[in-house]
């Protein structure tokens, strides 16, 4: 009996230390998967990052068009009050669009909660399909409307003028920058919902 209880009680400090040694293992792997939590949301973040960056270009650039348009009303041609209501009423309407379901604050990526960021971006990739619908049928209703604004405006004019020649290369610039400008506008959508869907894998992956 004696020999027994002498032969175990060396093992005590071992099972001590090996107790000890694994809760500082679990400690040290809990510290690392905060840092690679943390890691994964500032990429999340930085993968977003140029949506944000388009919505403040939009921002700025919107009311640039608005200030041409009104200029050429006021200099070169006769716009209808209404078309000019029309632009304003269009682009104020996809800027709220844009800022209410596009924008994503920097808080949520990095400390939100990460289900209710899954959603969110759920939503906003979902939002993107009536966008693109909705700014077709706007674009393309405003895009005729110019044109047949810029057509009258020229048969009031001598074909033999400098402004008839501007006027006429000005259709086919609208014609030709429309199509453009629809192009580049469902590539950044589609490359948008790309973006959502590679956040949220990565959001799946943490949670």
């Amino acid at each position: 009996m004696g020999e027994k209880t002498t032969n175990t009680q060396p093992e005590m400090p071992e099972l001590e230390q090996m107790r000890l040694q694994m809760a500082a293992l679990k400690s040290e792997l809990d510290e690392q998967e905060m840092i690679n939590k943390q890691l994964m949301r500032h990429a999340m973040k930085s993968r977003l990052s140029w949506i944000n960056s388009y919505i403040i270009t939009e921002s700025v650039a919107a009311p640039l068009i608005l200030i041409a348009l009104f200029l050429i009303a006021a200099f070169v041609m006769p716009v209808s009050p209404w078309l000019l209501a029309y632009t304003i009423v269009m682009f104020l309407f996809n800027l709220i669009y844009d800022w209410c379901f596009s924008w994503t604050k920097d808080s949520s990526l990095l400390q939100g909660d990460l289900k209710n960021l899954r959603e969110s971006l759920s939503q906003k990739r979902r939002s993107i399909l009536w966008e693109n619908i909705c700014s077709l049928i706007a674009v393309a209703i405003w895009i005729a409307w110019l044109i047949h604004t810029v057509y009258n405006f020229m048969l009031t004019l001598d074909p033999a003028t400098p402004l008839y020649s501007g006027m006429k290369g000005g259709l086919v610039g609208i014609g030709i920058g429309s199509v453009i400008g629809i192009a580049i506008a469902l590539l950044i959508n589609r490359k948008a919902r790309r973006t959502y869907d590679s956040v949220i894998a990565q959001i799946d992956e943490l949670l």
